[in-house]
């Protein structure tokens, strides 16, 4: 395998490495120990599928949470398309 090939292969694994998943935004909201947070995650990895979640969720799910928004407004802010 040429030197170049495996520099890629290496810089690749640690860009994706660098890259947070949804599992590991989702969890973040389960750190809040709000139950309307977690509900709300638990429905973004619903709703979402394998579209991208957004930045700032915890944000996104706890504005949700102290206002009143539509399913489709929230679904626009958590899965941007």
């Amino acid at each position: 395998m040429s030197s170049r090939l495996m520099v890629f292969l290496v810089l690749s694994m640690l860009i994706m490495a660098s890259i947070p998943t949804a599992e590991a935004k989702i969890m973040a909201a389960h750190d809040s120990k709000n139950v309307c947070v977690i509900e709300l995650a638990k429905f973004a990895l619903q709703k979402c599928g394998d579209r991208p979640l957004s930045d700032g969720l915890i944000e996104i799910f706890e504005y949700a949470c102290k206002n009143s928004i539509t399913i489709e407004e929230l679904e626009e802010m958590v899965c941007p398309e």
